[in-house]
């Protein structure tokens, strides 16, 4: 299936998420350069704002697909978590919760296809 990625900027509707699929999937895209080395150290994401995470919620609650991409730098992992998840868990746990909680975790985003269906 041909994805058909188009990047969204909305400043009408704060939170959209940052790509849109063809097959109707929202994701918000973050990154993280620097990598807490320890399972046990919080993982912070002060960018990922209250807005982001209802909207991701609140669509995945009613029935739409939403994910976040989380690109893990230092590491070189792709964490994808289902909206529900990231709304509750990104950048509010350790480094260990991110990793238990990911749908998938993988090295190369061109792997993630099959999980986002």
């Amino acid at each position: 299936m041909k994805l058909d990625p188009i990047r969204v900027e909305n400043p009408i509707h704060p939170g959209t998420p940052d790509v849109n699929l063809a097959n109707g999937i929202w994701i918000e895209l973050k990154a993280l350069a620097k990598y807490p080395v320890k399972p046990s150290y919080l993982l912070r994401l002060p960018w990922y704002t209250p807005q982001q995470r209802v909207w991701l919620y609140r669509r995945w609650r009613a029935g739409g697909r939403t994910y976040l991409l989380l690109e893990v730098v230092a590491a070189g992992d792709w964490l994808l978590f289902d909206g529900d998840v990231a709304a509750k868990i990104v950048g509010r746990g350790t480094v260990d919760r991110h990793r238990v909680n990911a749908r998938t975790i993988v090295k190369d985003p061109a792997d993630l296809e099959s999980h986002l269906r």
